[in-house]
């Protein structure tokens, strides 16, 4: 719900259809927001961002990671690709209620709440973190690029803004290749490499 209510912003920047955003735009994002919100809870004190706001449970799309005894899992909290949506949300929330002069409390929770998110990561051998911890991979070529999000389609993550992230998340790329992708991480993979 987070990631489709990226599109009625994009229609409005699309657009600059303010009618639109009051009436059906912003209080879909704004629905979308509360419920993200609501569903995100303070990192454990043994964690490696304790108090800081994640998601849990979470897991990247259909990429496992290795855990220290050898097992594998998919279930953990706060991935890299839930924070990278809630950023996404969050701050078009606040731009929306900005255009609209609307809602200064709720902006405020979301600025708030965006303060606290727990930041992006970079693994130890230079890619950016799929989980919040610097887990193994079990498919180091994964078709998902689900943690490239902030690339494309969101725009956390740039070239000029954050360099240090945006050379990790195209270290990541690099990695992936493109052998094994398919319909949509095909043309993910092309849009990223676009915006790099």
């Amino acid at each position: 719900g987070a990631w489709m209510a990226q599109h009625p912003w994009e229609h409005y920047l699309f657009t600059g259809d303010k009618n639109f955003l009051a009436k059906q735009g912003y209080p879909l994002m704004k629905g979308a927001a509360q419920f993200i919100l609501d569903f995100m809870v303070p990192a454990p004190t043994n964690t490696p961002f304790p108090g800081k706001l994640v998601t849990a449970p979470s897991h990247s799309p259909e990429n496992k990671f290795i855990l220290p005894d050898g097992s594998t899992s998919v279930q953990t909290y706060g991935v890299t690709m839930d924070l990278e949506i809630i950023y996404d949300l969050l701050t078009h929330c606040i731009e929306a209620s900005k255009v609209l002069n609307t809602d200064a409390d709720f902006r405020a929770q979301c600025e708030a709440a965006l303060e606290n998110l727990a930041p992006l990561q970079i693994k130890s051998d230079g890619r950016l973190q799929e989980w919040i911890k610097d887990f193994q991979e079990q498919d180091i070529h994964h078709r998902h690029t689900s943690h490239l999000f902030a690339v494309y389609p969101g725009d956390e993550i740039s070239v000029d803004s954050t360099p240090e992230l945006a050379s990790a998340a195209e270290k990541s790329l690099e990695m992936r290749g493109d052998s094994g992708a398919t319909e949509w991480s095909l043309a993910w993979r092309a849009a990223l490499w676009a915006r790099f």
